[in-house]
């Protein structure tokens, strides 16, 4: 039960992380600066960890 707990932790604490990161910081996502090409992979990631977090299938 541990190990479990542990890695839920883990996935919750990686999504937070890239959250405050990539998709919800300034400089990243939403930087104008940035080409399309690359904002459009950070919200890819953010897209595809929040629908793994739901256990949903992102396919």
């Amino acid at each position: 039960m541990f190990w479990k707990n542990l890695l839920i932790f883990c996935n919750l604490a990686t999504v937070v992380i890239v959250a405050i990161a990539d998709a919800l910081n300034k400089t990243h996502l939403f930087n104008p600066a940035w080409p399309g090409h690359a904002r459009f992979h950070i919200g890819m990631q953010f897209t595809t960890l929040l629908s793994k977090m739901s256990g949903e299938d992102p396919t």
